[in-house]
């Protein structure tokens, strides 16, 4: 963990014996001493400097520096804890620095539990803790307050890493820092600490570093470690589990692909599978044009591999592995983005719908749609009648690119368009349908399958959508599919004469889940 962590508006630094000056006026206050089990009331400078000794022998805590002075503490071993100063109080800057410590310890930590608790009463700390995703454990018991000289109720709470990364910013940040997604059977994470023994028990098997390029034999644990941290613009290193097991590593280097399974794993298509995972998030994550990917002759498996998701063989070359300290020949291959974002775009079935990419074919019906003095207003690009030449330009710049920014045609039995569904940049949802074919659900139920595609397929924390005010039949799509009104605002159509109020929806991705599964069941 970071010994100096920055936040919007605070500095996080490790107590210092300096510190003692400024720690002891600022807890000496009973309104917070009163609700802190192990601070004595009042609270001399001797206790501060005590303080400030056990905390220096390798615990994790932090002084909190708001505005150049110190304001409070906060510590986290397996327990989160924390005091502020009462002249700041009702400002966020608890909250804000819990959230980065909370971050940091799930960030680099192997830890799937987070401690901390309250006195009961104490409603301020309650509510930073419900807010971080802490909930109650157990029932209230007994614990001594120095400051009030007495027994008190006690609250304990829990924070799982399940639910802090479910919360809708804090997961924001946290896949900032830490790369997470999963497969059919995998689960694919940025390495931390406590992985290490386990990719140095798979890197250390020959059959497995000799058909890497760089690694060398046996690996060097702070090479192993050096590498398996790398999370940047040019690339990433992720360790690969299954049923939480670490059963290999992946990684992407400046448009390479390279991974590493454990030889129990071979044969059983988690290649395959982790390939094809790696490859789509490259494209999602990166703006590569192409991904390349080098296998040794000797290594037909990955050849094969590669060849399934559709790589292309190119030129062979002769390359000096460090594990075999010899030259040995290597085939190279190459999979461009477009082939693969035309191979992967999605397909959703509903019951009644297919819903998938666009085609120039489609174009006459897009515009006619589109263009249709009931639909036209109520969307952004569109003008009525919509000439041809403009609805190509937007029907163009449609294409499924393996990122946000895209829209699908939502079709019949008989492939016939019927409108269109559309994902934006900033995780917005947008739609619009045949007019004649208004109040049969078509809305409600291919909107609806989008949005689960759209949750599945990336990892958003929320998805927001907008209406005019004259749509009212479009703000109960969204609200029969989970979306809540979060504001209003203005907002324009080529086809209305001004800019007009619309109504904002957001739809975190703890809603969308419990109602996705209060509707299946």
């Amino acid at each position: 963990m970071k010994n100096v962590i920055k936040t919007k508006r605070l500095w996080l630094k490790p107590l210092e014996a300096s510190n003692a000056e400024a720690l002891s006026p600022a807890i000496n206050d009973f309104e917070g001493s009163k609700w802190l089990a192990v601070v004595p009331f009042p609270y001399r400078l001797e206790d501060a400097r005590s303080f400030i000794a056990g905390a220096l022998n390798g615990k994790k805590v932090w002084a909190i520096i708001y505005e150049g002075r110190l304001v409070g503490v906060i510590s986290i071993q397996r327990e989160l804890g924390y005091w502020l100063a009462r002249p700041v109080w009702g400002q966020g800057i608890m909250r804000e620095a819990a959230e980065a410590v909370v971050s940091e310890y799930f960030d680099n930590q192997c830890y799937e539990n987070l401690g901390s608790g309250h006195f009961v009463g104490n409603e301020k700390s309650k509510r930073i803790l419900n807010a971080l995703g802490f909930e109650p454990v157990r029932e209230v018991t007994k614990l001594h307050s120095l400051a009030q000289n007495k027994e008190l109720d006690h609250q304990k709470m829990n924070l799982t890493r399940a639910a802090w990364e479910k919360r809708d910013n804090a997961a924001v940040k946290v896949t900032q820092k830490q790369v997470r997604f999963t497969s059919e059977r995998l689960e694919f994470r940025t390495f931390l600490d406590c992985d290490l023994e386990a990719v140095m028990d798979v890197m250390s098997i020959y059959d497995v570093t000799k058909n890497t390029l760089t690694w060398r034999f046996p690996p060097e644990r702070a090479q192993l470690r050096e590498r398996m941290l790398r999370n940047d613009k040019h690339g990433v290193a992720l360790c690969v589990f299954e049923k939480g097991k670490l059963i290999g590593t992946a990684g992407l280097a400046s448009g390479m692909l390279w991974y590493s399974l454990h030889p129990d794993r071979w044969g059983k298509g988690f290649g395959t599978e982790v390939a094809k995972a790696m490859v789509s998030y490259a494209f999602h994550r990166f703006d590569w044009p192409c991904l390349e990917a080098g296998v040794f002759s000797d290594n037909p498996a990955s050849v094969r591999v590669l060849q399934k998701i559709g790589a292309y063989e190119i030129q062979p070359i002769a390359l000096w592995p460090l594990a075999r300290q010899t030259s040995v020949k290597c085939r190279e291959f190459v999979i461009p983005r477009s082939d693969w974002e035309q191979n992967n775009a999605p397909v959703i079935k509903t019951a009644r719908f297919i819903i998938r990419s666009l085609s120039i074919t489609d174009l006459n019906d897009f515009a006619r749609i589109g263009g249709d003095a009931r639909v036209a207003p109520m969307i952004l690009r569109a003008t009525t009648p919509w000439p041809l030449p403009d609805a190509a330009e937007v029907l163009m710049q449609s294409a499924f690119t393996g990122r946000p920014g895209y829209r699908l045609g939502v079709y019949d039995a008989k492939e016939r368009l019927l409108g269109c569904v559309g994902l934006g940049p900033d995780a917005s949802i947008a739609y619009f349908f045949d007019p004649d074919r208004w109040g049969n659900g078509i809305a409600t139920e291919a909107v609806g399958a989008f949005i689960v595609d759209c949750f599945e397929r990336y990892d958003f924390q929320s998805l927001n959508a907008d209406r005019f005010h004259d749509n009212p039949a479009s703000g109960r799509v969204l609200e029969k599919l989970g979306f809540e009104e979060i504001g209003t605002g203005m907002g324009g159509s080529r086809a209305r004469a001004k800019p007009e109020k619309i109504i904002e929806y957001g739809l975190s991705r703890t809603a969308f889940e419990q109602h996705h599964n209060h509707t299946k069941a």
